[in-house]
């Protein structure tokens, strides 16, 4: 079979500025991490100059001309490549970092082009092939198109309201020291969540974890706070579908299967206009830890960001290979950590915790935050969830465990859990 003469899609031009807005300007990195990885790159030496230049960037090295070849050099990679021409060719390909985030989006579009490509010619093959069914064919074929889509995303959020009001048709100041969680023995006793730090909303499955990150976020808005919250587990909709529901004071089962059209349009405008002033921005589509911080960062400066919550950990990838799990969550940790002191922001990290050894439920400390010591280390305020597995009403009683806090007292605060609208109530007669 003779060999396709046409050359890929590409843009060497967009390539070499990219590396060389990177190179000359720190700030660009931001803007363009969120946008490519090393695998848009159609030169090699291209995607292994923005992994190191990544690296960098994420140990909080200086970067320009001169670290940069001395970084390669360091990794015997100086002469592999290009020299010290090719470097300075690509410090001086820069036009103007001004325009970074575009010429990462050409970059990236041009990467998507050659992914739909191979994409074709896999799907040709197989089905010239006839040795699976159609429908496996079919079944592969969506699996890959929908792959490329979902990693065309740049982190591009949806605000809350806009969310909330289509789900009915489909079925401030960066400086203050806390964002109020609404829970008042919880505010009364530490303040809230404090900005500029790592706190960590830890539980079992099914106990509360993202119920309880995506409360605090609509409590700020009250408060004039912006949010960003970045599910991994669940889309906007969902999140949308739930936060209709504990603002109108109605389960979600009941939005979806007994309220008429009607019905379910007042619910979600009863709900909106119970929303204050701050807004909740919601992204679905990120998974890796660079992405994501990328992402908060910009977020932070355009939109005035003041509460960031990841949910959750576990599902997140980190940067660079690792050893173990342990050393991944680590990573991890670390770079939420650093997110949080560099953008004064408040960072809510959602975690599972591991399960007791002796196999049954008792009430958890530090030791259990899941795969890594690091959490406990790096965590300024960890809150943890537990409740009684006997207990299976509607409202159950859950203890809020303040099991860390840097700045101030530590304790245990009953909370009730009401199932139906997933909302957490503080005990009005709790001892």
């Amino acid at each position: 079979m003779p060999t396709d003469p046409r050359i890929p899609p590409q843009d060497i031009d967009a390539e070499m500025a990219l590396i060389g807005s990177m190179m000359n300007d720190r700030s660009v990195f931001d803007d363009v991490l969120g946008i490519v990885t090393a695998k848009s790159f159609y030169m090699p030496l291209h995607g292994q100059l923005f992994d190191i230049m990544a690296a960098m960037y994420e140990e909080g090295r200086p970067i320009d001309l001169l670290t940069v070849s001395d970084e390669l050099r360091r990794l015997e990679l100086f002469g592999k490549v290009g020299g010290a021409k090719y470097q300075i060719d690509l410090a001086e390909s820069a036009c103007d970092t001004a325009n970074a985030k575009y010429y990462a989006r050409i970059v990236r579009d041009k990467a998507k082009l050659r992914d739909l490509i191979q994409c074709g010619n896999a799907i040709v093959g197989s089905a010239f092939a006839g040795v699976e069914t159609t429908r496996d064919i079919l079944d592969a074929a969506e699996s890959k198109l929908l792959a490329i889509t979902q990693g065309a995303s740049d982190g591009t959020s949806v605000e809350l309201r806009n969310v909330m009001r289509a789900v009915p048709a489909d079925l401030t100041d960066i400086g203050r020291a806390y964002v109020k969680t609404g829970l008042a023995p919880l505010d009364d006793a530490i303040g809230g969540i404090p900005c500029g730090a790592m706190t960590i909303v830890a539980a079992r499955p099914s106990v509360g974890k993202t119920a309880l990150a995506l409360q605090i976020a609509v409590q700020a808005t009250g408060d004039d706070v912006s949010s960003l919250f970045v599910s991994i587990e669940m889309s906007a909709s969902q999140l949308a579908e739930r936060v209709i529901g504990t603002l109108s004071h109605c389960s979600t089962n009941v939005l979806r299967f007994e309220l008429s059209p009607d019905d379910r349009r007042d619910r979600t405008a009863t709900a909106v206009s119970r929303l204050g002033t701050g807004r909740i921005h919601i992204v679905d589509d990120l998974t890796h830890v660079r992405d994501i911080v990328s992402v908060a960062k910009s977020h932070v400066r355009e939109h005035g960001v003041r509460l960031i919550a990841v949910d959750y950990l576990q599902l997140c990838e980190p940067a660079g290979k690792h050893e173990t799990q342990n050393l991944a969550v680590a990573s991890m940790s670390k770079a939420f950590k650093r997110l949080a002191r560099d953008t004064g922001a408040a960072v809510l990290v959602v975690s599972q915790l591991s399960r007791d050894p002796t196999g049954g439920n008792p009430k958890p400390t530090l030791q259990r935050l899941r795969d890594s010591g690091a959490l406990e280390q790096d965590a300024d305020v960890a809150l943890l969830l537990w409740r009684d597995d006997k207990d299976d009403g509607m409202d159950v009683l859950t203890d809020l465990i303040v099991a860390k806090n840097r700045n101030g007292p530590t304790g245990t605060y009953p909370l009730t859990f009401h199932k139906p609208t997933t909302e957490f109530r503080a005990q009005v007669h709790a001892s």
